[in-house]
């Protein structure tokens, strides 16, 4: 009999937990690009198609893929992929089918060959990977004969089954005949990640492809290799949930505001906590925020979806038909306290919902707000009298400071080279003119970067660097990773703030030369008292000062050194994971109860 064997990439535009990812790049080029390049590394496949849904979202999806031979298959239903799977089948006349992950971008072409030839040599209904024997790296695949799969199709009466393709299997498993596939020696492990779901995932696939692509595919051997000799890359990404079939999702609604006037502070840290709760507790995020277009553009960037309000009227809205216990399961509220009219507006819109709601950085009276309160400082100087010990509404320290995860990886980091100054000049590149003076005439042999956020006038900025002659700089405007260009830094000189403790969690050496509020000096005298950062508000206009404080560090890499494990020790980067938890703690998760599918996880098929 004439087989007619086809890969059928499951796949979609608008996933909840990292919207659009097919199209996001790895290494330059769409994930999408390295799934159809590795399945066309695979000679007993007869065809390759896409089974998508008919959204206009998908459509950029299905034209790319057409580029590379890739046929295509719409379907109506999105939350039947089962049957979506079934028509592609049929549609397509194929007499056995591979079902492919369409968030899998390190699947193996040859384990893929080798399941074709061994589910047809076999006449099996479909193989299977027994996880009660060993783990198995290889995710999101899936063998099967075209006949296996349309009764499965029509076993498929739940919801449930019919959006995890192929998890009925685990209840009529008697009707079924299952061959075992067994993974080489070298892939029966499962300590990193194959999928991407999230921001982090990403990263992770980003690193590979990055550091071992020198042709169309990535040798998955050279990526086991790399994370064997670079074991800290699974910092990236070994935080992350992977929901479980069972599991529903809670969505939690973030309220926050970035811009010129305001800066990027309490973005940045709300979406450190966003991605926390996404990524290693599947909550879905939703952002309210101001209308400002460099910050719509950060959110996208980083994969939420979001409304927008600046007007009243919106908040108002937004309230009623957004922040409701039908739709979300918790509020989290990080409004500048100085923006009095949209803090106090927003703080009364969200007193009589009746949800678990946290506000960062804001200190009700004690009794006044049903609100548990998160002060992300590093010392009480900065805080009201109200904020005694004994409050149980009020969580404060410096383990609560809101950082990115990321930095974790970049501190454990081992292949480091670092070179230079960093100068912080924050979301709207502001730089005081003693300062540019002074950097000015430092040394031509020490290399300055200046990281520079969205909202700055890049035109008056290189003017004002060139004014003052500035030429052995760099200015990276908006760079996609911050944290690696601080990391490669042997210094840094910043004004206080969000990115300070960043700095100094990575263990870079920092310099600070303002800080816009008397209390946010207080805390910079604070830091430096434990010599996490040297205290440079008193002599940052002294140019001559300034100038031979740099120099001296500079020259002194004992010191940087002293620094640099003080700052580590002091601030671990693992406050998003503490807030997480704490959120988590007042968030009710429902999960779906299903004894014959939690029962039998022990001998899934391939497909995981």
């Amino acid at each position: 009999m004439k087989t007619n064997i086809i890969a059928i990439i499951i796949a979609r535009m608008t996933s909840s937990r990292l919207p659009g990812k097919q199209m996001r790049l790895i290494n330059d080029r769409p994930m999408m690009y390295h799934i159809v390049a590795r399945l066309k590394k695979v000679k007993a496949l007869d065809k390759i198609v896409l089974a998508t849904t008919s959204k206009d979202e998908n459509q950029e999806l299905a034209e790319y893929v057409r580029k590379f031979g890739v046929e295509t298959y719409f379907d109506d239903n999105e939350n039947d992929v089962t049957g979506r799977i079934a028509c592609a089948a049929q549609h397509f006349n194929a007499t056995h089918i591979v079902t492919i992950s369409g968030d899998c971008p390190l699947i193996h072409p040859d384990f893929i060959e080798r399941g074709v030839l061994q589910l047809r040599q076999n006449a099996a209904d479909y193989l299977y990977i027994d996880k009660s024997k060993y783990q198995c790296l290889h995710e999101g695949i899936g063998f099967y004969s075209t006949a296996a799969w349309l009764k499965l199709d029509q076993l498929s009466t739940t919801g449930h089954h019919k959006e995890h393709p192929g998890s009925v299997l685990f209840s009529y498993e008697e009707r079924f005949q299952g061959v075992e596939i067994v993974p080489e020696t070298v892939f029966q492990r499962h300590d990193f990640r194959m999928s991407v779901d999230t921001m982090a995932d990403l990263d992770f696939m980003d690193y590979f492809y990055s550091d071992l692509q020198n042709g169309d595919i990535v040798d998955l051997y050279d990526v086991i290799n790399l994370v064997d000799s670079k074991p800290y890359i699974k910092l990236l990404n070994n935080h992350v949930h992977q929901r479980g079939l069972t599991e529903k999702s809670r969505t939690v609604a973030f309220i926050t505001h970035a811009g010129k006037e305001i800066g990027l502070g309490h973005l940045s840290r709300s979406i450190a906590l966003s991605l926390e709760l996404k990524e290693s507790q599947s909550l879905k995020v939703v952002f309210c925020i101001n209308d400002d277009l460099a910050a719509k553009e950060i959110l996208k960037k980083n994969g939420f979806v979001f409304t927008t309000w600046s007007l009243e009227t919106q908040r108002d809205t937004i309230t009623r038909e957004l922040l409701q216990p039908n739709s979300i399961s918790a509020i989290v509220l990080d409004i500048k306290s100085d923006k009095g009219e949209w803090l106090d507006h927003w703080l009364k819109l969200i007193e009589t919902i009746d949800l678990p709601k946290f506000a960062i950085d804001y200190l009700p009276d004690e009794g006044e707000s049903a609100i548990t309160s998160i002060i992300p400082t590093v010392c009480r100087r900065g805080l009201a009298a109200n904020s005694g010990n004994k409050r149980t509404d009020v969580i404060w320290g410096r383990d609560y400071l809101l950082l990115n995860r990321r930095i974790n990886f970049w501190r454990e980091n081992k292949d480091i080279e670092k070179e230079g100054i960093v100068v912080t000049a924050g979301g709207r590149g502001q730089l005081a003119d003693p300062l540019v003076k002074a950097l000015s005439q430092i040394s031509e042999a020490v290399k300055i970067k200046f990281v520079v956020g969205p909202f700055a006038d890049r035109a008056n900025f290189k003017t004002k660097l060139a004014g003052y002659g500035l030429k052995n700089c760099e200015i990276i405007f908006d760079p996609p990773d911050p944290y690696k260009v601080y990391s490669e830094s042997q210094l840094a000189i910043a004004t206080f703030g969000v990115t300070t403790y960043e700095l100094i969690a990575l263990g870079v050496p920092t310099v600070v030369i303002d800080a816009l509020t008397p209390g946010d000096r207080n805390i910079v005298v604070f830091m430096a008292g434990k010599s996490v950062c040297i205290n440079a508000l008193a002599y940052s206009s002294n140019t001559e000062k300034f100038v031979n404080e740099i120099g001296y560090l500079m020259a002194n890499q004992t010191v940087r050194a002293q620094l640099s494990q003080a700052g580590k020790s002091w601030i671990d980067g693992l406050g998003v994971e503490r807030v997480a938890e704490i959120i988590m703690s007042k968030v009710s998760l429902d999960n779906i109860e299903d004894s014959e599918v939690l029962k039998k996880t022990h001998n899934f098929h391939a497909q995981s």
